[in-house]
């Protein structure tokens, strides 16, 4: 972890006491924040971890005979994403943040899934499978089809990264107020407003009563 404010580093996540199975090497495979930023949820020889920014309070999430990949948190941080190959092929999972209520969100078979990426509002994921990306509902529903956005046999090249862009805050009125708020004819009020996230404001809909 690289600390901007204090432009230090340090090691969160320590594989020098893991022994790799024989002819492999020791693969860390994708890990993210928690969105409190409290907790980091990692992929380590087909398993996945959770663990403290400081290090600290390792603990096991998903331990099993399969290979489980590139871990991602929810928006709310309440279920994780993730790709696992236990039906034979690469598929999009996901399980909630206690390890429970496992649910597979998409077949992806005959090919496979990857490289996941959880919308901001947490409704849809975004995936990539055989080179074009699809998004799906992440509730797991079997009758939902993934949507082929990108289409690589049509474009001629393989995508890489899937990231979806960050949900903005509208802009909103917080408070309007006319002083004063009753006049009669050729008497004046002036308006007082105050927005959030607005470079201007149209004022419609005065008709003078």
């Amino acid at each position: 972890v690289y600390n901007l404010g204090t432009t230090t580093s340090f090691n969160v996540i320590d594989t020098s006491n893991i022994e790799p199975p024989s002819l492999t090497q020791i693969s860390i495979a994708g890990l993210d924040w928690s969105p409190k930023g409290d907790k980091i949820i990692y992929a380590i020889n087909g398993d996945l971890y959770m663990i403290n920014p400081d290090g600290t309070a390792k603990m096991p999430f998903l331990s099993n005979s399969h290979n489980n990949a590139s871990p991602a948190f929810s928006p709310d941080g309440n279920w994780i994403a993730f790709s696992s190959d236990r039906d034979g092929n690469s598929n999009i999972w996901r399980m909630d943040f206690s390890g429970d209520n496992e649910l597979r969100i998409v077949d992806c078979s005959p090919g496979n899934c990857y490289g996941q990426a959880i919308s901001p509002d947490g409704m849809s994921v975004a995936f990539q499978n055989s080179g074009s990306i699809f998004t799906i509902n992440s509730d797991g529903d079997t009758n939902n089809i993934p949507v082929k956005i990108i289409d690589a046999d049509i474009t001629g090249y393989e995508t890489g990264e899937v990231a979806w862009s960050p949900y903005v805050s509208p802009p909103l009125i917080e408070s309007a107020q006319a002083v004063p708020d009753t006049i009669v004819p050729f008497e004046f009020s002036t308006l007082h407003w105050q927005s959030a996230g607005a470079m201007e404001v149209e004022i419609s809909g005065i008709d003078g009563k």
